[in-house]
């Protein structure tokens, strides 16, 4: 469970701040389960769609934009979002979304497409080979490269891509881990 059922209410500003959840899973959530919010007349209601679901999704996108431009640097857009409109949306809960779940299928990869010719077969053995590639640097298994300091594994890998490129398609960490075993697998260790 992502939340304290004895908190009644739980805005964007703790969601984000104080549980680390991510605007794209925000933003799904708004999309499936509606939103609590206080509309501009100063009354709380829940909307599936109009004002309030429009309004979350406006301000959500704004952060994720600004937070990839920082511009405006980082203290200022949290201010602006405090101040203006983080703790105006979030849920009850007594009806808080399943931000599990949501998780689970946004982490979800599509199962792969199957080659189409020849040329995709290249290109995917390729990709493969520029993977393992920087995998074997990253693990030092190059002549005099040391291995990543903070870079055990590759689940540790895949986990800070995961969370530092957000939104960026393949960049999952399912996906990653499941790019990084078909690299390795796709190319035996006495060929290199």
């Amino acid at each position: 469970m992502l939340h304290d059922p004895d908190d009644p209410f739980l805005t964007f500003t703790d969601l984000i701040y104080k549980l680390d959840q991510s605007i794209a899973t925000l933003a799904t959530a708004v999309e499936q389960h509606g939103i609590y919010f206080w509309d501009r007349f100063g009354r709380f209601s829940k909307s599936t769609t109009g004002e309030g679901v429009k309004g979350a999704l406006d301000n959500l996108a704004w952060l994720y934009k600004e937070r990839f431009d920082d511009e405006l640097g980082e203290e200022k857009i949290d201010e602006d979002m405090y101040r203006d409109w983080g703790d105006r949306y979030g849920w009850l809960s007594s009806d808080f979304p399943d931000l599990e779940g949501i998780v689970k299928n946004q982490s979800s990869a599509p199962e792969a497409p199957k080659p189409s010719g020849p040329g995709q077969v290249k290109s995917d053995n390729a990709n493969a080979g520029i993977i393992r590639g920087l995998l074997m640097f990253i693990r030092g298994e190059f002549d005099d490269v040391v291995p990543h300091p903070n870079f055990k594994s590759e689940n540790q890998l895949s986990e800070f891509l995961d969370k530092k490129m957000m939104g960026f398609p393949g960049c999952s960490e399912r996906n990653l881990n499941a790019k990084f075993k078909h690299a390795d697998g796709i190319i035996p260790k006495n060929e290199l």
